[in-house]
């Protein structure tokens, strides 16, 4: 995904940009007070779609993965992030 892309579907999501970063632009979701870093590539890596497997089969993610757009829109985060 195009990073002009990803900011666009973050301000969609009611998602701010709190601060430029060296190497990293620092957003914000004010609803649910998660902070997220999103780097400076024009390509940003896009989350792997879920397979449509029976729940038994399905491995579910730990809290320490998942998109920048996933963590922000949904109000996920660890504490191994910091928030």
């Amino acid at each position: 995904m195009k990073r002009r892309d990803l900011e666009r579907r973050l301000r969609m999501a009611g998602c701010l940009l709190k601060r430029e970063g060296a190497s990293h632009s620092i957003w914000i979701n004010p609803a649910t007070g998660v902070k997220e870093a999103v780097p400076r590539h024009n390509e940003i890596k896009e989350p792997r779609p879920e397979r449509s497997s029976p729940a038994s089969a399905r491995v579910e993610p730990s809290a320490d993965q998942g998109s920048t757009r996933q963590r922000l829109t949904t109000g996920q985060a660890t504490a191994a992030e910091g928030f």
